[in-house]
């Protein structure tokens, strides 16, 4: 969206389409975005990194070593990494928005509550992991650390990068994505450049390879248009994942050894449980509508578009409007949630945001499509923003979320067997 408003009023000496700062203006009467990622998924970095989601790892026991041989995780992995357009779903804002941790509850609240009642996570000068590496051998962070020191290989230059990130037992937005360039897939930095050469990168100039950041990129001069920001709330959706080192151990009677990567050298722990935190198979979900977090889904929409500022420089007006997902089964439709239904790609068939659609096209009883918020998202945008001040000017912010003491008191690994048919 972002993308193309800036391209289409860049001039074709700087790489746009040429049609003039008021072409929007012009052109266009409102914008519909239907659950549109705006700032990027999560579970786009675990694709990218080790060929898993979190239905992936639910796919327990027999069917886990089935999905292995004939589609294993390096398979995957080597074709969805090949795709540009989960390189552009990598979460957009940095740790500003996503280490924040506004939209994870405390208090044992699950997801489809729609509403932290009680307290969420105390991290007003920390940055939220969006991963954390979990040790499960009785090896200390220091011998981890030799031991990924001494694995640097003149002849795999690569492993630097593997043993450089190996040491952190926590990792944020901008880390995570920061490995993920530098390693690029496995493949080097040339690699992963070329999938997503804006990574890690900000520009005083505007330039195309930062046209689909919302958070960098305004919004186009054009007060005559509306922006309608529709999307679906009430579903676990992932948000932050556990992980664990792939190395192969050394052999009792090898005195040089240091311990090598296994092929994908990260893979998700799907042990890692912890049903008070809404953790399960390895998988941290929040609120959302299955597959997008609510973060993204809304955010820009309540706060950085809101009012006008930067980036909304022409004060278009940004209506906002929330569908809480009720199930429901229809025996002629059995494949989809029925006509309430807020899942992310079943959401098109809502009958509720179809009305609202054909409302703003037709611009027909247009006044009735008003703002309508039921989830928690206007208050992880003050937390948001509240983090943003109190923060200006310090450096070196300590998380106290999931560090290596907590998680070894606070997770409950292996509750559940491999062939445990319940989900979570």
């Amino acid at each position: 969206m972002t993308y193309f408003f800036a391209w289409v009023t860049t001039s074709e000496r700087n790489g746009g389409g040429g049609g003039g700062k008021d072409w929007v203006d012009r052109h266009i009467h409102a914008l519909t975005n239907i659950a549109g990622p705006l700032l990027g998924v999560p579970k786009s970095i675990t694709a990218i990194m080790s060929g898993e989601m979190k239905d992936t790892n639910l796919l327990m026991g027999t069917f886990d070593s089935i999905l292995e041989q004939f589609f294993g995780r390096r398979r995957r992995q080597s074709l969805w990494s090949s795709w540009g357009s989960l390189w552009a779903m990598l979460p957009k804002g940095g740790n500003k928005i996503w280490g924040v941790g506004a939209d994870m509850c405390d208090d044992g609240q699950i997801p489809h509550s729609l509403k932290c009642r009680g307290k969420t996570t105390e991290n007003a000068l920390s940055n939220v992991p969006i991963l954390s590496l979990i040790d499960h051998s009785e090896k200390s962070g220091r011998d981890i650390e030799e031991e990924t020191e001494n694995s640097v290989s003149k002849k795999r230059p690569l492993e630097g990068v593997i043993a450089e990130y190996s040491k952190k037992s926590e990792w944020t937005v901008d880390e995570t994505l920061s490995f993920l360039l530098k390693w690029g897939v496995g493949l080097g930095q040339k690699h992963a450049g070329t999938k997503y050469n804006a990574l890690g990168r900000r520009r005083t100039k505007q330039s195309p390879q930062d046209w689909n950041d919302p958070t960098t990129t305004p919004l186009p001069k054009a007060p005559g248009m509306k922006i309608y920001c529709l999307y679906g709330v009430g579903l676990e959706t992932e948000r932050a994942f556990f992980y664990k080192r792939n190395f192969e151990d050394c052999k009792s009677n090898e005195t040089s050894c240091t311990s090598q990567p296994i092929d994908l050298p990260f893979l998700m722990d799907g042990s890692v449980e912890n049903q008070e935190q809404n953790i399960s198979y390895g998988v941290k979900v929040v609120d959302g509508d299955g597959s997008v977090p609510l973060i993204s889904l809304g955010y820009m929409c309540v706060d950085g578009w809101r009012k006008k500022g930067n980036l909304n420089p022409s004060g278009i007006e940004v209506i906002t409007r929330e569908y809480l997902h009720q199930q429901e089964f229809i025996v002629d439709d059995p494949m989809r949630g029925g006509p309430k239904s807020a899942e992310h790609v079943d959401i098109m068939g809502n009958i509720d945001v179809t009305k609202d659609v054909l409302r703003i096209a037709t611009n027909f009883n247009h006044d009735e499509v008003k703002t309508k918020i039921v989830s928690d998202i206007e208050r992880i945008a003050a937390r948001i923003r509240e983090r943003s001040s109190s923060t200006r000017g310090l450096k070196g912010w300590k998380s106290k979320l999931s560090s290596h003491s907590i998680i070894n008191s606070m997770f409950r690994r292996g509750e559940r067997s491999r062939n445990d048919s319940r989900r979570p």
